[in-house]
């Protein structure tokens, strides 16, 4: 992510295997634009971060325990959907 799609940015990890993205860089509106993104552009389903506050409402969670070609697929749908917003 960090090399090919900066406008995210990932958190460390803090010893789980949910990882944060801040996806502010994405430039959404809300929320609710934010997690539509993912799952209709991207067709990721992700944990949105509004429901764990209002601090995380521009953050999405993964669980990134799934097997390497799972993870790599849905980075490549993600990238993907992020170069079709930036041409848009």
């Amino acid at each position: 992510i960090k090399e090919n799609i900066p406008e995210i940015r990932v958190l460390p990890l803090q010893g789980t295997y949910l990882q944060w993205w801040d996806c502010s860089g994405l430039c959404f509106q809300n929320e609710v634009e934010l997690g539509n993104f993912m799952k209709e552009k991207a067709l990721l389903f992700l944990d949105d971060g509004y429901l764990f506050g209002d601090i995380s409402k521009q953050f999405e969670r993964i669980n990134i325990a799934c097997p390497r070609n799972v993870l790599e697929k849905a980075m490549y749908r993600l990238n993907r959907a992020v170069q079709d917003l930036r041409n848009s």
